[in-house]
């Protein structure tokens, strides 16, 4: 178990410092009740051999939870017996780490995996709290993500978007990803396209901080620069997004 652990923190260092890394994301109900209802249930529901997944908390305060969800599954492998000289088959126990941040303050759960990931960990999330609040998975809207960093003094850049059921000359349609987008053309096309924007990429510059973005309309953040995941840039970005989803 102390091997898990030690991998498991190695893991969540490596994601959030190293470019690039996704963050996916779903919204809380945030609040002092809920945080205390995750941190007592996550707590009480840390990896044990016989269940063969749960929760190790690795720092928690001010209203968050830092963490990873542990799970071992048999896994079927081939491999080459020397004695036989044959390839066989045979099962090995796999571990799978999923690093992840409870916030709430902003109320925001941020997932350090792939998105295939998110369904479980919010399930499992659930289960170890007693489902006595609401996690829920859901679309990014781009428009009002880009509007709400359009109101901040920043300088922001926007490399390229993709849009689907784009309608070209001819009557052609389909999904186009159109690149050195200036920033009247980008409104432009916001206004005209926002349901159908699924991903935005863009250069965030502050007066103390740059970094580059890419927003998915799936509820992913993708950090294409080397960001540490507490960093101001990070944080405020992460409260933008939030703001996104409220409207």
């Amino acid at each position: 178990m102390t091997r898990i652990i030690q991998e498991a923190s190695l893991l969540l260092t490596i994601v959030i410092t190293e470019s690039p890394f996704n963050a996916n994301l779903a919204i809380l109900e945030p609040g002092e009740k809920n945080y205390q209802a995750a941190f007592e249930g996550i707590e009480n529901f840390q990896f044990d051999e016989s269940r063969s997944y749960g929760f190790n908390i690795s720092e928690s305060g001010d209203m968050a939870i830092d963490g990873y969800f542990v799970e071992k599954t048999p896994v079927k492998t081939e491999t080459f017996d020397v004695a036989t000289q044959q390839v066989v088959d045979r099962e090995i126990e796999q571990t799978l780490l999923i690093p992840f941040q409870l916030d709430f303050d902003i109320g925001l759960l941020s997932i350090f995996s792939d998105q295939s990931d998110t369904s479980k960990l919010i399930s499992r999330i659930g289960e170890a709290s007693g489902f006595s609040f609401p996690i829920t998975e859901t679309q990014l809207p781009i428009g009002r993500l880009y509007a709400n960093l359009q109101d901040r003094e920043w300088s922001i850049d926007v490399s390229s978007i993709r849009i689907q059921n784009f309608e070209a000359e001819g009557g052609l349609s389909g999904t186009y990803t159109i690149k050195d987008v200036g920033d009247i053309r980008i409104r432009e096309l916001i206004d005209s396209h926002s349901s159908d924007i699924t991903i935005l990429r863009a250069n965030i510059k502050t007066p103390s901080q740059e970094a580059t973005f890419g927003f998915f309309q799936s509820g992913t953040v993708r950090l294409y620069s080397s960001l540490e995941s507490e960093e101001p840039l990070w944080s405020e970005v992460k409260e933008i997004t939030r703001e996104a989803y409220n409207g």
